[in-house]
Order: C-alpha cells, then structure tokens, then sequence
C-alpha cells in the first residue's frame, strides 16, 4: 500500500525515544488506565492480535493487519492478506469510540506485536491523549512533536507513527539491559564466543568456583577438628565442582550449536542472495526481450490511415499478453492479441512460441484460419498439458473498412467503437472458436464486417474486466462497457489512458492478480 511505503520514508528520516520523565509519566498512566472499562477491551483486543489475528497473517505471509474504522466508530473493514469478517471485532466498541475520538480511522498492526506491546501502545496513546486529539503542533515535548509531525517513536520495541487519521505500529527490535552487558563482556572477552575455550575453562571453573565459595569453611573446619563436617563441605564442594562443570559444559554446547547454526544460516544466506541475484538479473532480462515482441504504437503500419493506442501492465516482470500488427500488403494488415494461461516466466514462454509462430506464417500469410491452426498445433506440442491460449486473430483493410476476425476463446469478446455517440458499441461475436493449444485439432469460424470512417476496435485481457479492488470485488464487464459507451468518441489516446486510470483507481491497495493489456485502434474519418 502507498501508505506503507510513506511509513517506510518516514521511519528512515528520524526516530524519538522517549526520555526518563516521559517513562515515568507512562508508569502512572498505566496504573490510572488499569480501572476503566478501556483497559479491559484493550487487554481483550491485544490477545485477540496475538494468537488469532497473527497467527491468520502468518499462514498468508502478510506482514500487516489493518483495520478500518468509520465515523460512527464502527469497524468498516478487516484486512489481512485479503478481507475478513470484521463482526468478530464488534465487541471492541469502546476502543473503537475511543481511537475516532482522537481522530484515528484507520490502524496498521505488525504481526508481531506481542500482547504487553499492544496494551503499551495504548497506555502511550492514552498518554497524548489531548495533543493528539487537537493536533496542536506547539508542543515543547520532543515526543508529542514527533508524533504529530509523523516521525518515528520508538516505545516498547516498536515503532509508532502517526500520519493523518492513520496508525502504524511496527514491531522493532531493540537490544535489552542484559544484552549490553552480555556484549559488553564479549568485547572484552572475545573468546568467551569460542566453545572450545568453555570446553578447556569447565575443569578450572569447576575447581575456582568451588574453592571461591567453600574454601573457608573447609579451613576453619580442619582447625578445630570437626571432621564430619568438613566432610559434609568436601562433599558440598564435590557437588558445587559438578554443577559448575556441567553448566560450562552445557554453555559450551549451546555455544557450539549457535556457531554451527550461524555458519549454515550465513552460507543458506550467501548462497540465497547469489541466486536472487541471477533470478533478478535473468528475470530483467527476460522483462527486456518480452518488450521487444511488442510494437511501437508510434510506428505502426498505415498510421496514415488508422489511429493506434495500447497499454501493457504485467502482473509480475514478466506477463502472459501479448499483442502484435504487421503488413501484409498496401492495403491491409494483421493483427494478433493473445492472452496465455496464467502470467509470469512460463506464460512468458508461451508468447514467445506465439511471436515465432507468427513470424514464421508471415512469410507465406496464406489466410487468418491458416494462422490459428498454427497456434493451436504449436502450442499444444510444445508446451505441457495445462498450457493454453486464447488468441484473437484479424485482417483489417484499411482502406475499405472490411475485417476479418477468428476468438478463439478470448474473452471478453472485442467491441466495435462507433464514431458517433448515438451508436451502441457491438462486440465481436460471430465467430468463436475453441481456445487453442488443449485438443491436436480444433474448428475455426471467422467473421466478416465493415468498419465505417471513425470506426474502432478495443481489444481487453480478462485482467481488466476482473480487476479486483480491496475487498475482491470484481470490476465486471458491465461497469466496462457503461465506461465504453460514455466515451465512444474520445481520443483512443485519451480513451486507453481513461481505462488504465480507472483500472488502477478501482484497485488501488491492492497487487494485481492478472496481466492488464489494452490495443486500440479507430479508422481515421475521412
């Protein structure tokens, strides 16, 4: 989402920590929050995020959990991953009547909060309560400051910021009071990391630790002669040298097992990293030459004859659209529009089988029905069971209009633009075929019609029609066509960029789950 990666500039720039009177005020405000009813829905709602809300976000490898609140303070939507019933937090009420009153509508929750983090995030809330509520930016405090300029607070090994009506909480690690001195006494004593040297010091430790703690007693026990208890001491030393000994030893052991693991994790790392790079740089490379299948729409052939305009968003680096036009002769031209099964490196495999297949008929272009039944028998030979393409082939002459057309299952169906607003935009219908590459040998149909001056054809990937927004609603093509009929006669520049803007408005927050390809042409007026 757009708004994570503002958290992200933000967490960048700056971060605030709070001071010793800032703890000390936090202490006496969780003490005077434990005796209201908010407390309550707080501890509630933190083990609520704890053990059910974290454990759903793992299972779907999300790193956030959002929740949506209106004005009424009610939960408008629960997000992780994708939508979840929100009923569940209905009984939060009060909390939630509380966050509107400050102005907060909206709560971004890092998985891995902890119960006692989230019960500290509100106690730390509740403690700015009336800066945050007027949103006065006077404040000498550095951490109030910090807050309403959306600066990084660092508190209770998390990180909090405030922007708008919207607030991110991040969990942080952060280095413990025992942690520094266990570092510190490792900078001084380096090989206290080494497990041989706990393994060679448990004898010696044993006998020191012993002799520090029983050694007077032993002595003073030998002077006045009270043998049966200087040999209750000798055993209580024997039993002091093993517990010592062993509790090197297994230090030691844990040590041992922490450098062996350290090391394997360093290597899976390294060897990760060398991999993701070559992934990344063949993936580049594969993105490079998928782009070079695609035309220039400003060098399209008869331009002096016909208008052109496409768009291509793939679903990752690489997609599974693909679109060419070529020449045949003066007159007309040829144009293909696939839409391969899935998206990604293998429908990228796909489309190049499609572009050679092309590349290959024109040099004989004997007729449109020749065409598919290449692509369907190249297709299904050389790619496995499951691989399939849905391909809209046609012939345009562009002097008189007339077009040839072959769906071989391509869906939605092309629409006919009129050039006139009172003309209903027909979609090409009348010759639909098997999708190609699952069966050796299909029937092809084609279609023939008339395209007047100011006419134009629009062709869609199915990623624009099922375009999904926040909540997985679809966009459907009936909402599609309605945009369609509104703009009949705009620009086909202006009518592409039209499309690719709702496309990305209606998804926004979302990643897109399918290729998003447009190819749009209109035969000039005469």
């Amino acid at each position: 989402m757009d708004l994570i990666q503002k958290d992200e500039s933000k967490q960048s720039k700056s971060e605030v920590y709070p001071n010793t009177l800032d703890n000390l005020y936090y202490k006496y405000i969780s003490l005077k929050i434990r005796r209201t009813n908010l407390w309550n829905e707080v501890c509630n709602f933190a083990r609520w995020v704890e053990q059910d809300a974290s454990s759903l976000a793992r299972q779907r490898n999300q790193d956030e959990i959002w929740i949506d609140l209106d004005l009424n303070s009610n939960v408008h939507r629960l997000w992780i991953g994708e939508v979840e019933d929100h009923k569940l937090l209905i009984r939060y009420r009060i909390l939630w009547e509380y966050l509107v009153s400050l102005g907060i509508r909206k709560l971004c929750l890092d998985p891995r909060l902890e119960m006692n983090q989230i019960q500290d995030l509100f106690v730390f809330i509740k403690s700015r309560e009336k800066i945050v509520r007027s949103r006065e930016r006077a404040s000498r405090n550095a951490v109030s400051a910090g807050l309403l300029d959306g600066q990084n607070i660092h508190f209770s090994c998390a990180n909090v910021i405030l922007q708008d009506e919207v607030l991110f909480v991040k969990y942080s690690y952060c280095t413990l009071r025992y942690s520094h001195l266990v570092h510190w006494f490792e900078r001084h004593n380096k090989k206290f990391r080494d497990h041989r040297s706990l393994f060679h010091i448990a004898p010696r430790g044993g006998l020191l630790v012993a002799a520090v703690i029983l050694t007077p007693s032993i002595l003073f026990a030998a002077w006045y002669q009270e043998w049966p208890i200087l040999l209750m001491l000798l055993a209580a030393a024997l039993v002091l040298y093993g517990v010592a000994y062993l509790s090197l030893m297994v230090v030691g052991s844990v040590e041992y097992d922490n450098e062996e693991k350290a090391y394997q994790l360093s290597r899976a790392y390294s060897q990760l990293k060398f991999y993701a790079s070559r992934v990344e740089a063949d993936i580049h490379r594969a993105q490079t030459i998928q782009q070079c299948f695609l035309p220039d729409t400003s060098k399209m052939p008869m331009r002096e004859l016909v208008d052109w305009a496409s768009s291509y968003l793939p679903a990752d680096e690489v997609g599974g659209d693909y679109f060419d036009i070529k020449s045949l002769d003066d007159d007309r031209i040829v144009i293909i529009f696939a839409d391969v099964c899935g998206h990604g490196m293998a429908a990228a495999l796909v489309t190049a089988v499609i572009k050679t297949t092309f590349q290959d008929w024109l040099e004989t272009s004997v007729s449109l029905e020749n065409l598919a039944l290449q692509f369907n028998q190249n297709i299904y030979l050389t790619t496995p069971p499951g691989y399939f393409a849905a391909i809209f082939l046609m012939i345009l002459n562009g002097k008189t209009g007339q077009l040839e057309y072959i769906n071989c299952g391509h869906q939605p169906e092309p629409w006919v633009l009129h050039g006139t607003d009172d003309g209903v935009n027909d979609q090409l219908d009348q010759a639909r075929c098997m999708i190609l590459g699952i069966e050796e040998t299909v029937d092809i149909n084609k279609a023939v019609i008339s395209l007047k001056s100011g006419d134009g054809v629009l062709i869609a990937s199915d990623g624009i029609v099922e375009n999904q927004d926040i909540e997985g609603q679809l966009y459907g093509q009936e909402r599609f066509e309605e945009l369609l009929q509104k703009n009949t006669t705009l620009p086909i520049k202006d009518l592409t960029r039209l499309i690719v803007r709702e496309a990305e408005l209606f998804s926004k927050g979302t990643s897109l789950k399918d290729d998003q390809t447009l190819l749009v042409f209109r035969i000039k007026p005469c």
